[in-house]
């Protein structure tokens, strides 16, 4: 993945329906339909909850991109996102 995370990297708590984010000391979490992510404790509104569907979470992923530093770019004549990691 473009920002460098992995399944060890990723903590799901179905009790709260969370999905936590770790990348070296920055935390970044998910509750499902809650319309903001939380980077290191910090509530940010994001503009798409993320949501359960056929037993997988979806997250926003500029959100998610974004909230680890990451460029994200969106070209509208091919339809695809560039995600630049942060250095």
């Amino acid at each position: 993945m473009a920002l460098g995370l992995g399944a060890e990297n990723i903590i799901w708590d179905d009790a709260t329906k969370t999905a936590t984010l770790l990348k070296n000391d920055l935390i970044v979490q998910f509750k499902v339909g809650e319309m903001a992510i939380y980077r290191s404790g910090i509530r940010i509104p994001i503009d798409a909850a993320a949501v359960i569907r056929n037993d997988r979470l979806m997250v926003p992923l500029r959100a998610v991109s974004q909230a680890f530093g990451a460029e994200v770019k969106w070209d509208e004549a091919s339809k695809s996102v560039t995600i630049i990691p942060a250095i």
